[in-house]
């Protein structure tokens, strides 16, 4: 028998040795994070040559640790983690020495027809970037996030496929894009948590009404994948993930869109990446970046009627569908990455700003 008292702010703890769901106890509430245990740790499986350890200050759990140079890359396997009841999967790191900015980390559940993923856990930076195993039938991959420059922090969030086992192993895989000898990172794995999607509770105080006719689209779940803040504060962005969204004829299982603050200026910005879901049928953008196409879509650019203007149906439902919703969804989003009250109306208020400028005919 096993005890394990959650942190303080703390209620929900995933159990690491039943199946809740099978004893018929309650599932946690749709969204509420779920902490994974704290035995997890001991369980990883690390990279030889010593570059990732266990760490702990006192009674504290004990954390994964990883220093990468210049260059490096390296892979920590979890080889059994329960994910009975939960939809997703987050896991939050801290880079606690070197530039955040050259941190790159991703998470990766291998199929289970990988059985070099959980018996060889020194070749697993390199099995991950292979394209046929990130492509592989039950896998699932992030993709490559990058820490914030400021902070430090980096959340990186993974989808757990319909059919996947209760208890299926996870891998992290961190690497330092940084070349020179100095180059050095120091990077904490600080927790593991979960979380049931569910329906979407979109009843949010006052948002702005739809335009005659025009209700406001239903939506199944949203997520937070990024929250990001410039060096000076003059730039900021939400990058939030959807799913189920529908219109009319029209549906989206997946749509991934930024929700951004250019000083004041709100904007909706679309990435053409493979890493990301396709969200137009035919891509408008005009500009690249050394991430790869991309489009800003400003307030006075949807009053001058930019979804009348798109080529087709689909991407001019898709546009007009998003700005009805966004004050709902940056509302949740924004609860969640930010607990500054002014902060929290800044983005409310932009967002509302933005969804008022839709015009009454679309």
């Amino acid at each position: 028998v096993r005890l394990w008292s959650a942190p303080f702010g703390r209620r929900f703890v995933q159990p690491l040795h039943w199946n809740w769901a099978e004893l018929e106890l309650p599932l946690s509430l749709p969204g509420v994070p779920v902490r994974l245990p704290a035995a997890l740790w001991r369980t990883a499986r690390l990279p030889p040559g010593g570059g990732v350890e266990l760490v702990a200050l006192g009674a504290e759990p004990p954390r994964l640790l990883a220093k990468l140079g210049g260059g490096e890359e390296v892979a920590i396997l979890l080889p059994a983690v329960p994910l009975a009841g939960l939809d997703l999967l987050q896991a939050a790191l801290r880079v606690e020495f070197g530039d955040a900015g050259r941190l790159e980390a991703a998470l990766w559940l291998p199929p289970a027809s990988l059985p070099s993923a959980g018996s060889e856990p020194g070749s697993l930076a390199a099995l991950a970037l292979a394209a046929p195993a990130l492509a592989a039938p039950g896998a699932r991959w992030s993709g490559w996030r990058r820490a914030e420059s400021a902070t430090g922090l980096l959340r990186l969030a993974l989808e757990r496929p319909l059919d996947a086992p209760d208890v299926a192993a996870v891998a992290l895989v961190l690497r330092n894009t940084g070349t020179g000898a100095t180059d050095r990172l120091r990077v904490e794995w600080t927790e593991l948590s979960g979380l049931r999607l569910g329906p979407l509770m979109a009843a949010i105080a006052g948002p702005p009404p739809p335009p005659p006719g025009a209700a406001t689209p239903p939506l199944r779940a949203m997520r937070l994948q990024e929250h990001f803040v410039g060096q000076d504060g003059s730039y900021r962005h939400l990058d939030i993930a959807l799913e189920g969204l529908r219109d009319g004829p029209f549906v989206w299982p997946r749509l991934r869109v930024k929700f951004a603050l250019h000083g004041d200026e709100p904007k909706l910005e679309f990435r053409l990446r493979p890493d990301w879901p396709t969200v137009f049928e035919a891509w408008p953008g005009q500009q690249a970046d050394s991430h790869g196409p991309y489009l800003l879509v400003a307030a006075a650019e949807l009053a001058d009627g930019l979804g009348r203007r798109l080529s087709s149906r689909r991407d001019r439902a898709m546009l007009l569908a998003l700005a009805r919703l966004l004050p709902g969804v940056v509302a949740t989003a924004a609860r969640e990455a930010d607990t500054d009250p002014i902060s929290y109306d800044r983005w409310l208020a932009a967002a509302r700003r933005f969804a008022a400028a839709l015009p009454p005919d679309g």
